[in-house]
């Protein structure tokens, strides 16, 4: 009774931290105005924050920061266990993340001081998933492909996770994380380097310059009329 008892308090714990995670992306992705939306949008010129552009590299660590740490949150409310939750995949998924969005600033920051060089994120905001998958020449297929394989690889972690779920909880041991081979991280690192390797082009087209005043040709002179009348005085 009282491991029943037990059992359904842990439920409720991890229902309640899923509801926190909903109210937080709710907030987050509705209110456009929240200040917690500086944490997945590129330092912009724009003053406001809702004007601002979503940034790939920064979404791509809060969404497999949320995953990492939801699923840790869970693990530890159903099973009361905390050793043996992390794994080398999560800790590598969260280190591509993390180096994915230092090499974005480090670009963006060596790239800012420069003035013939406009900056696309300083544009406004054109939506959340066509921001994350423009550059400056509208949808490029690297940021296309960065996401999908994200969203992809974050399901796929997420159902793993769930799937392994029944045969740990009635044991009281930790869920473990879904176990990626090295050829899907590897894919995942891949197409991270490919996003930050192009990024150094994207904003390098020169500023556009004030357009000159167009100047006029000078007036042709016309013979005709001169030749009509020196042949009528002939």
């Amino acid at each position: 009774m009282d491991n029943e008892i037990e059992q359904i308090i842990r439920w409720i714990a991890a229902g309640i931290i899923i509801l926190i995670e909903l109210v937080v992306l709710f907030n987050l992705f509705t209110n456009k105005n929240s200040k917690l939306q500086v944490l997945i949008k590129d330092m912009s010129a724009q003053n406001e924050i809702k004007y601002m552009s979503y940034s790939y590299s920064r979404s791509q660590l809060f969404w497999w920061t949320i995953i990492v740490l939801t699923c840790f949150a869970i693990d530890m409310a159903m099973t009361g266990a905390s050793n043996g939750i992390m794994n080398s995949t999560a800790l590598t998924l969260l280190g591509i993340s993390a180096g994915t969005t230092v090499a974005g600033r480090v670009i963006d920051n060596s790239q800012s001081s420069d003035p013939s060089i406009e900056m696309h994120q300083d544009s406004k905001s054109q939506g959340f998933w066509m921001d994350i998958l423009s550059d400056q020449n509208g949808v490029s297929i690297h940021r296309f492909q960065a996401v999908l394989f994200n969203i992809g690889f974050g399901i796929a972690f997420i159902s793993q996770f769930i799937s392994n779920i029944p045969d740990h909880i009635t044991l009281g041991v930790a869920v473990p994380f879904a176990d990626f081979d090295n050829t899907t991280l590897g894919l995942i690192g891949l197409s991270a380097g490919t996003y930050a390797t192009l990024k150094f082009n994207e904003n390098l087209s020169p500023a556009r310059a004030e357009s000159a005043p167009v100047v006029p040709p000078p007036p042709v002179k016309s013979t005709t009329s001169t030749e009509t009348s020196t042949d009528k005085e002939a």
